[in-house]
């Protein structure tokens, strides 16, 4: 699970959190299925590796960081170049 997701999950936890007033006072609720889903997408997102990328796409030409460089490419500019490919999640596919 990405970062982000990650995000989105605790955001709707604490987004379930209300405060109700009634004649014995006020109290706080929340959907504690979602606080836990919340929980532990945050502890897995912040456990996972992050992966740098070790080049980039300029000009048509993959240049990595490390000084060499290849034509050799058809993705387009501006795409970050890693040893493995992110998951899917992290593309918008998934």
């Amino acid at each position: 699970m990405s970062k982000d997701e990650a995000l989105e999950l605790a955001l709707d936890a604490l987004e379930s959190c209300d405060q109700v007033y009634g004649s014995e006072g006020s109290y706080q609720y929340f959907s504690q299925s979602m606080v836990d889903k919340a929980i532990t997408a945050i502890k897995q997102a912040r456990s996972a590796p992050v992966q740098e990328p070790i080049g980039e796409v300029r000009n048509g030409e993959a240049y990595f960081y490390n000084g060499m460089y290849t034509n050799k490419t058809d993705v387009p500019d501006g795409t970050k170049l890693y040893t493995t490919p992110p998951a899917h999640s992290d593309l918008g596919l998934g």
